[in-house]
């Protein structure tokens, strides 16, 4: 095995092992040449596994890339990228370490989202930088990001390019995404024409997979790989793929597939006081999904489905583990404020409760 594919391989087994629970951004928040600017919650891990494939000369030819990120700071995230069969620079392999932050998030009250990269390629031996944003607006999202490169495409200078895209959503789980980009600006842009400056473009379909905490999606693009270079430029050839997003969680997580019933019923079970509210799980979903109590109240989430989840706590105050099918979990609430949760089985479940 290559001495650098052997570390990265290592890398990541340590910290998906160490990661303690899941709640990332899908392939579904982003279009395939542009990078969501909201990273995902702290201590958590997602993986993205990026897949293209040409045909040249009768031959299929495919340029993977490897995407991990680990939160760290509920507004940041640290990240590698691994990428082969690149047209980036004459090496073959790009590694590209990325910090990712979020200045603003709409799902916080902003007006957009609203984040940063910083990278560097080693492909291009190129530090590089990008400003992402987005708004959604009904069923529309839009997103947009300005990028610069201190040595871009191995070019030997200062090079610039932006993007834009679009996501259009046709139910709760499925959309329609595309995106524009080009170089713009460069230090030496004859030397970038000698290899390519064609307009980078993509059009696909993404989707979640409903129960499940992964989505996917289906392209054509003429970009290569799925770093912060390989996305702003095109080539010659159309190039089809697909992005399939894996959330992954602890190893204790994990285990308690495998406790008996008796012992997950009883760890569901506590004490209530005050008033008991009721909340259903039905059909991946919490019913109501905003409910109003007052400091002392219970409340009571009762499983309909037919398959396990969670009533997570967005700020770890509160953790159900499995609630399996026909079983009941109970929290009380002694302080006032807002508290949102999530099904750490399926992300996409969220809900809030208020304390008076």
């Amino acid at each position: 095995m290559v001495p650098g594919v052997r570390r990265w391989a290592i890398l990541t087994a340590v910290l998906l092992v160490g990661c303690p629970r899941s709640n990332a951004a899908p392939a579904t928040a982003e279009t395939p040449n542009i990078d969501t600017p909201v990273v995902i919650p702290r201590l958590t891990g997602d993986f993205l596994f990026t897949h293209r494939f040409s045909v040249v000369a009768s031959k299929v030819l495919s340029s993977p890339t490897f995407d991990l990120q680990i939160g760290v700071f509920p507004w940041a995230s640290v990240g590698l990228r691994y990428a082969t069969s690149t047209d980036v620079d004459s090496r073959i392999n790009e590694f590209e370490p990325i910090l990712r932050f979020t200045a603003l998030n709409e799902q916080k009250g902003a007006l957009l989202d609203l984040g940063a990269a910083v990278a560097y390629n080693t492909a291009s031996r190129s530090a590089d930088f990008a400003v992402l944003a987005a708004r959604t607006l009904g069923r529309v999202s839009f997103l947009g990001a300005l990028k610069a490169f201190t040595n871009g495409f191995g070019a030997g200078g200062f090079t610039a390019a932006g993007s834009i895209g679009l996501q259009v959503h046709l139910t709760k789980f499925l959309l329609l995404a595309g995106d524009l980009g080009h170089v713009f600006g460069a230090h030496d842009f004859e030397a970038i024409r000698a290899t390519s400056d064609r307009l980078a473009w993509s059009a696909g379909f993404a989707f979640d997979i409903p129960y499940s905490p992964h989505s996917v999606s289906f392209y054509a693009t003429n970009a290569n790989t799925h770093t912060l270079e390989g996305t702003s430029r095109g080539s010659p050839n159309t190039r089809y793929g697909f992005a399939f997003d894996i959330p992954f969680t602890s190893v204790a997580r994990w285990i308690a597939i495998f406790n008996p019933p008796a012992e997950t019923e009883a760890a569901q079970k506590s004490p209530e006081k005050g008033k008991a509210t009721e909340v259903t799980i039905r059909n991946s979903a919490f019913a109501p999904t905003e409910i109003t109590v007052h400091a002392g109240d219970t409340v009571r989430w009762t499983n309909n489905d037919n398959i396990p989840h969670t009533v997570t706590s967005d700020t770890k105050l509160f953790d159900s583990g499995l609630i399996n099918p026909g079983t009941s979990w109970s929290h009380t609430f002694d302080q006032a404020g807002s508290f949102p949760y999530f099904c750490t089985v399926h992300p996409f479940m969220k809900a809030k409760v208020t304390v008076q």
